[in-house]
């Protein structure tokens, strides 16, 4: 691919510049404006002085003076926009004042319809059964404060995101589901500002929502008396959107089984609150989650649907385009013109005008035409991975397009012709099987690094996948289509019913057969962020797409072979092999209530104590696998585990398939609880869901009980209870507690020991004092905190837990400990992660 560096191609890069840089760097918008100055004079002195006549050579610098003052007025442009954008925020702004969760009543406008997410089916490992949620984006209008003795109303700005659960009768919900868009509320809840990542390297729930303008989540109760309408503004077009799309959603559940109706809602409307986690999750391990995303496939496809009579009545083609253009883009406009669909509108538009003006379509600066449009309508979509992930892979199919395309030559398509129908259509779906097995494979290949980066997957069986649904996915989006705008016309109703209904189930049924957790499914850490941008820079430039030093293309090549394949030998660890560790670190993952602890030991590998947490199971395992993989590892070496709590254990069915970890270390007594001598005793349901999943990947058990010791490269690690041959009466008193030391450090892990097995452990080891000690039982009074602390002497007492406060008994008897050794009392609820490491005192905290 060859061109040059024209205007829009440096317009785009400019805009690219100009927002990173605003990004990174925060510089103040008079810096910005000054740059817009600077830029505009050095324009008037190219025009003014190219009204003189002048040499070659000075024309040629007054070209390049030019363009260098355009694309420092359009950087320094984009950079104030994105200013605006993502740090400007009005002076009465709600989120700037919102530090921490506290109880309001606020007026608040909603600006869609709600959405109820359904109920989470019941699992062994998710604690308690969840209800039904409601979630409504908002903007805030007034809050009631107290001032001057009396309640006002004061008058806040921003948007957000209304949440309630849902335990009452189906009209309570048909209630909410009929509150239109401008709908305005006095709520009475809790505002929480949006979170930040707990632990580096974990999802930025802030960042996320912010990109989106949503600056706090506001939590009602599921009370009546909690919400009332007061009124409604004036939203015509978000109430005549929302129409259109429960009007949408009535044709298809009437024409669609209800599983089928789900899937069509999620492709064909965005409805994603409509599938399970486990569901979706199914879907991202067999490498086909776009299409339960709305996508440039999906315009793609209506496009090319729309167009293909065209091959047998040309005759009003202008206004076939017309129409073509007017419900392309009425579906983006329904779709809240997200990101892939308006590149995918906009390039389909573009292909349109070109054919009716008799204009070369130039894949490459429609592409950046694209993309200006969408950073000129939201800035911050330029780090959203979706949308980059969408560029890649249509660059990429434009760049292979010359090699996927079939042989065009007017002979032989006058020799095809006369073939029989059956042959020519035998042909053309191994044509199109053949296209797309190579566009995927380009695709997967091209896009690897940055999905290995954010999703840590890499799906083989995907490209089998994508191959067998492609004709399946394009019948169930068009005859989906067509049932929406037929709805309960009898004559044109059920025929796209039947093929929906058809497509959707294979779809189903190719996505629970195709044996997702086996050799088609390849985990790992991935790039970092530095390496990708490196990459896909040098893999630009190597193919044309950005037009610098098209002479040196093939010496970008071997840079880039080289750069991949040097980083493949140095680092083996981020592409799925074991991590060979140099510095012992001890981290405290921070997973609320619950317990993880990351030992990263020279010589041994990698280890885990306990994987756990009382909220969702899947929420905590995503957590410490974020951390794992930001740290590098993409293997664990062994997970110790202390005792049968969901908090200390729910986690580890969902790290086994991603970390395959080569042993399992747990007390007697946890081990007969797994696998009980007598199979009619009855034990818990989650430790039997553990215990099946352990026999399913094959992970090596074995017990520990005190006195043993262990050797772990650098580490002793002493077994200091459960205490052999003791009957303990409860399984925290039975927790496996581990000293962990080496020549310069002790750190001790007591699970959720309480007061009989304390008593145990004081009277069978003798006092010593320790660098770490993790509080037992989440700093719970029942652990004999005075006792405790005053055995183990810790420097710094580390409590994993989701309360910011503790009881003041603990606080007190822990607080005395560690200022004897000048220590500190730290909480993961307070500080997030929290990382040890060998300093020259010992361990210290490592600043994150």
């Amino acid at each position: 691919m060859h061109h040059q560096l024209t205007p829009i191609s440096g317009i785009f890069l400019s805009t690219v510049l100009g927002i990173l840089l605003d990004r990174y760097f925060c510089l103040t918008p008079f810096i910005y404006l000054a740059g817009c100055v600077v830029a505009g004079g050095l324009g008037l002195w190219g025009i003014a002085d190219g009204r003189r006549d002048k040499q070659r050579k000075d024309r040629q610098i007054r070209c390049l003076v030019l363009k260098f003052s355009m694309f420092l007025f359009v950087g320094c442009a984009f950079a104030v926009w994105h200013y605006l954008d993502w740090w400007y925020e009005p002076a009465n702004s709600f989120r700037s004042r919102l530090l921490h969760p506290v109880p309001v009543i606020a007026m608040v406008e909603l600006e869609r319809e709600v959405r109820v997410a359904p109920q989470q089916p019941w699992h062994p490992l998710r604690r308690g059964q969840q209800n039904r949620t409601i979630t409504a984006e908002v903007t805030i209008r007034a809050l009631r404060q107290f001032s001057e003795d009396e309640f006002q109303w004061l008058e806040v700005s921003g948007n957000g995101t209304l949440v309630a659960s849902l335990a009452q009768t189906e009209e309570i919900t048909r209630k909410w589901l009929a509150l239109p868009a401008g709908c305005c509320l006095r709520v009475q809840g809790t505002a929480s500002p949006m979170r930040n990542a707990d632990n580096p390297g974990g999802w930025d729930s802030a960042m996320y929502h912010w990109g989106q303008r949503r600056g706090f989540v506001l939590t009602v109760s599921d009370d009546l008396q909690a919400v009332s309408v007061t009124g409604y503004a004036n939203r015509w077009f978000s109430q005549m959107r929302d129409s259109i799309r429960q009007i949408a959603r009535v044709n298809l559940k009437r024409g669609l089984s209800e599983r089928q109706f789900r899937l069509a809602s999620a492709v064909l409307l965005g409805d994603r609150h409509h599938l399970h986690s486990e569901e979706l999750e199914q879907f991202a391990r067999g490498g086909i989650i776009h299409l339960v995303a709305i996508s440039g496939l999906h315009v793609g496809v209506l496009g090319l649907g729309l167009l293909f009579p065209l091959r047998f009545f040309s005759r009003h083609h202008l206004l076939w385009y017309a129409v073509t253009l007017l419900l392309i883009w009425f579906y983006a406009v329904i779709v809240d013109l997200r990101p892939p669909v308006t590149r995918a509108a906009i390039l389909i538009s573009i292909s349109i005008m070109g054919r009716i003006c008799f204009r070369e379509f130039h894949s490459v600066y429609c592409l950046y035409l694209a993309g200006i449009i969408i950073l000129i309508s939201n800035p911050s979509t330029l780090f959203d991975v979706g949308t980059q992930l969408s560029f890649i892979a249509v660059a990429t199919l434009f760049l292979i397009q010359s090699r996927i395309s079939p042989d065009t030559s007017p002979v032989k398509k006058l020799l095809f012709r006369r073939k029989s129908f059956g042959f020519r259509a035998c042909v053309g779906i191994l044509q199109i099987f053949k296209a797309t097995i190579v566009a995927t494979i380009a695709v997967v290949l091209v896009a690897l690094p940055l999905t290995s980066a954010n999703f840590h997957l890499v799906s083989v069986v995907g490209v089998l996948l994508n191959a067998l649904l492609v004709i399946p996915v394009s019948i169930a989006i068009f005859s989906g289509f067509l049932l929406v705008l037929a709805g309960n016309l009898p004559l044109l109703y059920y025929l796209p019913a039947m093929f929906a209904e058809t497509s959707f189930g294979l779809i189903w049924e190719l996505n629970d057969r195709h044996g997702f957790d086996g050799i088609g499914t390849h985990w790992l850490s991935g790039p970092t962020t530095q390496w990708c941008v490196l990459f896909y820079f040098l893999l630009s430039l190597s193919f044309g797409v950005l037009p610098f030093a098209c002479h040196y293309q093939k010496m970008f090549r071997w840079c880039l072979g080289v750069w991949v394949l040097g980083s493949l030998l140095l680092f083996p660890q981020r592409i799925g092999f074991r991590s060979t560790v140099r510095d012992f670190r001890v981290v405290f993952i921070n997973v609320e209530h619950g317990t993880s602890v990351l030992l990263e030991v020279p010589g041994a590998g990698v280890w885990l104590y306990d994987a756990g947490s009382l909220t969702d199971f899947r929420i905590a395992g995503r957590v410490i696998a974020d951390t794992l993989w930001r740290r590098g590892h993409s293997r664990l070496n062994g997970v110790f585990l202390s005792h049968a709590d969901l908090d200390h254990f729910n986690a580890v069915p969902y790290l086994l398939p991603r970390f395959q970890p080569q042993r399992l270390l747990v007390s007697k007594r946890m081990k007969h609880q797994m696998f009980p001598f007598q199979p009619e005793k009855k034990t818990g349901a989650a430790i039997r869901y553990l215990a099946e999943t352990l026999k399913e990947h094959q992970i090596k058990i074995e017990t520990l009980t005190a006195p043993d010791r262990l050797q772990l490269g650098i580490l002793n690690v002493d077994v200091l209870a459960p205490q052999k041959g003791y009957k303990y009466s409860s399984d925290n008193d039975a927790s496996l507690v581990l000293r962990i030391k080496n020549s310069d450090s002790r750190v001790l892990l007591p699970g959720d020991i309480e007061k009989e097995g304390i008593e145990v452990l004081i009277d069978n080891h003798p006092v010593k004092q320790c660098d770490i000690v993790m509080v037992p039982h989440h700093g719970s009074v029942h652990s004999e905190p005075e006792w405790f602390s005053q055995w183990s002497r810790p420097r710094f007492a580390v409590v994993s837990t989701g309360h910011k406060m503790l009881p003041d008994p603990v606080v007190a008897s822990y607080l005395e400990a560690v200022s004897r050794r000048h220590g500190k009392l730290l909480l993961t609820s307070q500080t997030g992660m929290i990382e040890f490491g060998l300093g020259p005192q010992g361990l210290e905290p490592v600043a994150q």
